[in-house]
């Protein structure tokens, strides 16, 4: 299903929906987990490359600046 922007919903298990929000049996329960700890893995890499790339960019900028109040 596709919401705004190119969003896809993942189910987290077989079934899911607003009908049936919570897992019924043992298998359910276990694609329950292993989806959200794969959307969770994949949510804090993101999260983790954009911090890195913001560091490198401010990192890169005070380098700049560093050079300009060494030229004084």
């Amino acid at each position: 299903m596709d919401i705004e922007d190119g969003y896809k919903v993942r189910l987290f298990f077989k079934g899911h929906s607003w009908d049936k929000p919570k897992p019924e049996n043992l298998d359910e329960f276990e694609a329950l987990f292993q989806n959200a700890s794969e959307m969770i893995e994949k949510r804090t890499k993101r999260i983790v490359d954009a911090l890195v790339a913001e560091y490198k960019q401010i990192d890169s900028i005070m380098k700049k600046l560093d050079k300009i109040g060494a030229k004084k």
